[in-house]
């Protein structure tokens, strides 16, 4: 009987146990192997960029029996300056301040229930601080007084002194 000089496969060493060329035995390409909870994080935790435009579109103006659509207007126009004047940090508490919310809700400011309000008081409300009701994301506005600076500086102080409400929870 005559011996063959070929072994057979079976019986020699193969140096690459894995039978799959590719030298990397892990198919998946995603170096992190912790799949990502949340792959869009503003769906489910909100938006947190307050975009100036966005808010002013979709702000509803409320001006109390007596005040007069200039004045509402130049209220209106005073309060967005003010806001456009402040840094990031500080519009974010102004917005918590009125509603309640540390972001936007996923949507935006289309998407806030109910839309964030501006009440803008008549003449018996001068000289009053800014007042914030949550449930209804609505800012009482006293007649303006002042400049865009002074308004700037009574939403300050109102939110500093009403700061500690929805931070603590």
């Amino acid at each position: 009987m005559a011996r063959s000089s070929k072994a057979s496969p079976s019986s020699s060493p193969n140096p690459n146990p894995n039978p799959n060329p590719d030298p990397d035995p892990n198919p998946n390409p995603n170096p992190n192997p912790i799949p990502n909870p949340n792959p869009n994080p503003n769906l489910f935790e909100g938006v947190a960029e307050l975009d100036l435009d966005a808010w002013r579109a979709h702000t509803v103006l409320e001006p109390s029996e007596g005040v007069s659509a200039a004045a509402a207007s130049h209220l209106e126009s005073a309060f967005f300056g003010a806001l456009a004047a402040l840094d990031a940090d500080a519009r974010a508490r102004l917005f918590q301040f009125v509603t309640g919310l540390p972001r936007l809700p996923p949507g935006g400011f289309g998407a806030l229930r109910p839309h964030f309000t501006l009440q803008l008081m008549g003449p018996a409300y001068s000289g009053r601080l800014p007042v914030a009701h949550t449930c209804f994301n609505a800012l009482q506005l006293a007649p303006l007084e002042g400049d865009e600076a002074d308004l700037r500086r009574a939403l300050s102080i109102s939110v500093e002194l009403g700061s500690g409400a929805f931070t603590e929870l």
